[in-house]
């Protein structure tokens, strides 16, 4: 099963991209938004399962039984006791997540029509056709924005905690 889910990054986007086009064309999703959401979750689950799934590796099957033991319901113990646990691996995945879906080009040219346009589709399409320096100045911002939120999340959490070095 694992296999099966981690499959997409053993896949060209190339080819991942001509075949959610010709799957989503029968469906009817192409050119819509969830079409691409769901092209997004198939080219980034597999990060996510895979940070997701080395968090639970190292998680203790005996506190959720010492929770339920204790009279937490199944509902409580994961909210509790699980998901705190595995919490850096879920927010690792999230993170990955969004960099790879934000970063993916290949795969949403294929799935998109002209009437929805992400972020990177309208930057590939403006330093093909127009030279300005326009471009640059996105980039500048999100590596400021990305800045912005390491110092964030140092002055919240401390990178130390959350890289997990002390």
């Amino acid at each position: 099963m694992q296999s099966f889910l981690l499959s997409p990054l053993m896949v060209p986007t190339v080819v991942s991209g001509v075949a959610l086009l010709y799957f989503f064309s029968r469906v009817g999703l192409a050119s819509t938004l969830t079409g691409v959401v769901v092209a997004h979750v198939i080219v980034t689950g597999p990060y996510v399962i895979r940070t997701v799934s080395a968090s639970l590796a190292g998680f203790d099957r005996s506190l959720e039984h010492a929770a339920m033991t204790l009279g937490a319901n199944r509902l409580q113990t994961f909210w509790r006791v699980t998901l705190p646990l595995i919490l850096p691996g879920v927010s690792a995945g999230a993170v990955f997540a969004f960099i790879v879906s934000f970063d993916e080009l290949t795969v949403t040219l294929f799935v998109t029509g002209p009437k929805l346009v992400t972020l990177p589709i309208r930057i590939y399409n403006h330093i093909t056709y127009i030279t300005d320096p326009l471009v640059a100045a996105i980039s500048a911002t999100l590596v400021f924005l990305t800045i912005g939120v390491v110092l964030v999340l140092d002055r919240l959490v401390g990178l130390d905690r959350l890289l997990g070095t002390r």
